[in-house]
């Protein structure tokens, strides 16, 4: 499966919108469903590809995360595993919108996070993980 990220639509096969049992279908049955304590929100972990899939309380997908295995892309371009800087700079080739913390950014007219838990001011870290979302994911 191809991992590339079509924004606000989906990543390869796995489509938000997709109930939980078409995502199983697409995954081949080979994911570990962990429900959040705090939220509405659950989890679908597919180990072997690094892909971390959110449902809402509907059983609908809303949300991907991908690390290193994933190899989630965007335009082409691999995103886990570039340096923070320059992932960065070729997401604000095609998006504007950007929310910048001490752990990556958020580029939300693209529906793509960046992750980089050991980001520092001055410092260009590794990404650790990427998420594509639907409009209005952190509203």
């Amino acid at each position: 499966m191809k991992n590339e990220i079509n924004s606000y639509c989906g990543v390869g096969a796995i489509q938000f919108g997709m109930k939980e049992s078409q995502i199983y279908d697409i995954c081949e049955n080979k994911l570990d469903k962990v429900v959040g304590k705090y939220t509405d929100e659950y989890k679908l972990f597919w180990q072997d590809k690094g892909i971390c899939i959110i449902c809402n309380k509907q059983g609908e997908c809303v949300a991907i995360e991908g690390n290193i295995l994933s190899k989630i892309t965007y335009k082409g371009m691999e995103l886990v595993g570039k340096s923070y800087n320059e992932a960065k700079k070729y997401l604000l080739q095609y998006g504007k919108e950007i929310d910048e913390n001490d752990c990556g950014c958020t580029i939300y007219d693209l529906g793509i996070g960046l992750y980089v838990p050991t980001l520092k001011a001055g410092e260009d870290e590794e990404v650790e993980g990427v998420i594509a979302f639907v409009r209005g994911y952190y509203e």
